[in-house]
């Protein structure tokens, strides 16, 4: 039993670091929060540079997530805008604070130098977002 337990301590911190390696190009934001993102580009693949919640005029994209409204049960206001000079491709996840559901994992656009805007359900914890791409 000894040996098991040694073998956890040795196996656990490597088995994190791969866990934030798959990470390492998402963006998380949760209710009442905005999100600076700046990537860099090769080809239509971008590679997430940095992510923050401090105002950064240079960013590329900016993620915005309104509280919802509990009272009005109309969902919580989502809001993305793109910098960049085609339309960039990405995968969304949204997650409840419970992992009591699972809604699928959804394909969102953002047309070049515009803003998208949509409805996220009222129990949104947080939203990931991943797999940047640029259209040809």
């Amino acid at each position: 039993m000894k040996h098991f337990f040694l073998f956890l301590i040795l196996v656990v911190p490597f088995c994190t670091v791969a866990s934030a390696s798959e990470r390492s190009n998402t963006v998380l934001i949760r209710p009442g929060e905005v999100i600076y993102a700046r990537f860099t580009q090769k080809g239509i693949k971008l590679k997430l540079v940095s992510a923050t919640k401090e105002k950064n005029d240079e960013a590329q994209l900016v993620v915005t997530m309104d509280p919802a409204d509990p009272e009005k049960k109309a969902g919580t206001p989502f809001k993305i805008v793109s910098k960049f000079t085609r339309d960039l491709n990405y995968r969304l996840e949204v997650r409840d604070s419970k992992n009591t559901f699972a809604l699928p994992i959804v394909t969102g656009r953002v047309v070049a130098e515009k803003m998208a805007v949509d409805k996220l359900p009222p129990f949104v914890a947080e939203v990931a977002l991943y797999g940047f791409e640029l259209e040809k």
